[in-house]
């Protein structure tokens, strides 16, 4: 048996030798450990590569959608409190726009800050940790990086302009985007494809 270091926290995998459907290939980094060169003979100038699952359709939707319910009850933090200070206060004018100013600002905010965040933080969002996902660059050569806040914010911008899109095209920019992670053989979405990264199944 091939063992590689696992570049996903340093933890030990088995190099099997029939891959998956829809597989990416994980790169031991340059420079790796020696003990690994000597127990296990890696050359690091032409590291080992093990099989790294995309992660299908149907669970990064799930993680999705939990994350939109995550978004949803954050949100209720300060919708809540506005609700009562506007019939408390029997706001109206100036009072009435400045509050539902600040609760507009703090619902952009959460809707930018979530994603990008978390997923420039560790690669995954709360959703994408709960179903074992986790978000990778797609190097030149088939192996997988840790994504950075600009590739993070790339994702977002694109997302965000496919909306726009999406405004007077009925939708279609937005819905396409999300569905080609079905059919696509590297289960990338197009927002994916834009800023090059994928989802990779972590399930052990």
């Amino acid at each position: 048996m091939t063992y590689v270091v696992n570049p996903l926290g340093k933890r030990w995998v088995e190099l099997v030798s029939t891959l998956v459907p829809y597989e990416f290939v994980r790169r031991e980094p340059m420079g790796c450990d020696s003990m690994t060169e000597s127990m296990h003979g890696t050359d690091s100038s032409n590291p080992a590569l093990i099989p790294a699952p995309a992660a299908g359709w149907y669970r990064r939707a799930w993680g999705f959608l939990f994350d939109a319910f995550v978004m949803a009850l954050l949100l209720l933090v300060w919708v809540i409190p506005y609700m009562f200070i506007y019939v408390a206060l029997d706001a109206s004018g100036w009072l009435a726009h400045a509050l539902m100013g600040l609760v507009v600002i703090l619902s952009v905010v959460l809707v930018i800050a979530y994603p990008v965040y978390f997923i420039g933080k560790g690669g995954q969002t709360p959703g994408m940790k709960l179903l074992k996902i986790r978000l990778y660059r797609l190097g030149v050569d088939g192996e997988l990086y840790p994504p950075t806040y600009g590739v993070s914010w790339g994702r977002w911008g694109t997302v965000m302009v496919l909306n726009l899109l999406s405004g007077a095209l009925f939708g279609i920019p937005i819905i396409l985007d999300y569905l080609w992670a079905a059919w696509d053989t590297q289960r990338q979405c197009l927002h994916d494809k834009v800023v090059g990264t994928v989802a990779v199944d972590e399930r052990e």
